[in-house]
């Protein structure tokens, strides 16, 4: 789990993410993947995958 500035992130035992609070920037729309390792910046999120790639959103 991580936040950033009005909004949270945490992953779920698949590795989902699910982001709640505000999405003025599309900070609380996460993509489908499944990541090992997520964090938050002020306006958005980046999730690490298992293949070590990165996805960020917002």
């Amino acid at each position: 789990m991580d936040s950033g500035f009005d909004f949270a992130c945490a992953l779920d035992a698949d590795g989902r993410a699910t982001c709640w609070g505000d999405d003025q920037h599309g900070q609380t729309e996460a993509p489908s993947d499944a990541f090992v390792k997520i964090s938050a910046g002020r306006t958005h999120a980046c999730g690490l995958r298992a293949d070590g790639t990165v996805r960020c959103w917002g």
